[in-house]
């Protein structure tokens, strides 16, 4: 790449992230507007913060290294923007354990869970992640919420049908409750092994839909994707991806046919599973080069396809490996547990747009976003 064509990226790349922090609430973060109501929800980006590198910048986890008064400020930052008294993390360890918060615990700022409720006002509950699904759930009538830390060894334990039960416990409707996926890594980046796939199959068949075993590599990709690919954003459809409108009714579902929504008057394609259109669901191109632990193995060329975007496209087959789809097991375990109201979001991938996001499975050493949701005081 010459020098002129270096610098036009580099421009191109500011002027996206220009757009995204002004789509962004307060150039922080992404609003959550799906819950009718009295309530407050947001997922935190690694925008605005003062965390520097590589935590850069608004890391509100303590346990991944970096400067605790870095963390400290950030978390203040989110409790000055939002005039919360109370907010309340967990020390989230991959396990089912959920938690009730009320008037006993209210001043912990720690809990030693992975799903914490509470039907109190004026007390936000936040979720950790780096590519693990954030759960926030609402009955909106009887004002009961919760934040689950869903990775794939809690989904599998049954965190999801926990939080559920603790919601009921204080007067929620199983029918009535209102799930928002956040941001996770997404159906197209998430490979798991034989063994994780078994670990859900063998307990719900169902689950067999979250898992593909074909791959997508473009070899003409570079390994690394430049900034304003990794951000996995248009500059014109910045606000409109940024909204959290689209949802699935699980009373009445087939969530992998449901591949356009009209949202804020701009069409949003969705990705349910990984067998849609090789955009991702923000319409623009994912980084689809696979980590190199994984092109290592035997792989087997099942099909090879012209896009008119990304070229000549190959499908592969890695022995052993799986594509699984974490909005989808959530879907399906969400069904399982009967909390069939309606689902939004799911439309992100942290490990394609790190830009924006912090993914773990990426970077390794990163910091974590924080998932909120409060009942309005």
């Amino acid at each position: 790449m010459s020098d002129r064509d270096q610098q036009i990226e580099q421009i191109k790349s500011q002027q996206l992230m220009e757009a995204v922090q002004k789509a962004l609430f307060k150039g922080r973060y992404v609003f959550v507007d799906c819950f009718e109501g009295p309530f407050t929800s947001f997922v935190t980006s690694r925008l605005g913060g003062q965390s520097a590198a590589p935590f850069d910048s608004f890391n509100m986890a303590y346990h991944v290294g970096d400067n605790p008064l870095n963390v400290a400020r950030n978390r203040q930052q989110v409790r000055d923007d939002f005039g919360f008294q109370h907010l309340c993390f967990m020390d989230q360890n991959h396990t089912n354990q959920v938690m009730i918060v009320d008037e006993n615990n209210v001043e912990q700022e720690v809990f030693p869970c992975d799903g914490i409720v509470t039907k109190l006002k004026g007390v936000a509950l936040a979720v950790m992640t780096a590519d693990c699904l954030p759960l926030m759930l609402c009955d909106e009538e009887k004002q009961v919420i919760a934040a689950v830390h869903c990775g794939w060894r809690g989904i599998a334990s049954g965190i999801i049908a926990n939080a559920v039960e603790k919601m009921v416990g204080l007067g929620a409707q199983r029918e009535r409750i209102v799930t928002y996926l956040g941001p996770a890594i997404g159906p197209r980046s998430f490979v798991v092994g034989d063994d994780v796939r078994d670990i859900f199959v063998q307990q719900y068949a169902p689950y067999a839909e979250a898992f593909v075993d074909r791959m997508v590599v473009n070899p003409e990709l570079p390994s690394v994707a430049p900034t304003i690919a990794s951000s996995a954003f248009s500059i014109e459809g910045t606000s409109a991806v940024l909204q959290g409108r689209i949802p699935v009714n699980l009373a009445n579902p087939d969530p992998a046919s449901l591949e356009e929504h009209k949202v804020s008057s701009t069409t949003v394609t969705t990705c349910m599973t990984p067998s849609c259109s090789l955009s991702n669901p923000m319409g623009a191109p994912l980084d689809a080069s696979l980590p190199e632990t994984h092109m290592k193995t035997d792989t087997t060329i099942m099909e090879v396809v012209k896009d008119p975007i990304f070229g000549e496209i190959k499908y592969l087959k890695i022995e052993g490996k799986h594509l699984c789809n974490i909005y989808e097991l959530a879907v399906l375990t969400l069904q399982r547990a009967g909390a069939v109201g309606y689902v939004y979001g799911g439309r992100f991938d942290t490990f394609a747009q790190s830009t924006l996001f912090y993914s773990y499975r990426k970077a390794h050493v990163t910091g974590r976003m924080a998932s909120v949701i409060a009942i309005n005081a």
